[in-house]
């Protein structure tokens, strides 16, 4: 299964750019370099991996990515 296929069956709220977003920081790039790729501001990629941290409900892009990548990151309480 894709990274893309798992994070939009688990998480039906993610936009399609959210998405987007997400499969690319699960690859470990930078808002800058996510930024390049769709041509869109750096502020607009913070604000869009702000609402998917939100959205999977963690507080940083590390366990998007494990989450992403269908591993459950460990929880912080």
């Amino acid at each position: 299964m894709t990274i893309r296929n798992r994070l939009s069956k688990s998480f039906p709220s993610l936009s399609k750019r959210e998405l987007d977003v997400a499969v690319e920081i699960a690859k470990g790039k930078t808002n800058r370099e996510i930024a390049a790729t769709y041509k869109l501001r750096e502020q607009s990629i913070k604000n869009l991996a702000s609402s998917i941290m939100r959205k999977l409900k963690v507080e940083n892009r590390v366990k998007v990515a494990l989450i992403a990548r269908g591993i459950e990151p460990e929880s912080d309480g």
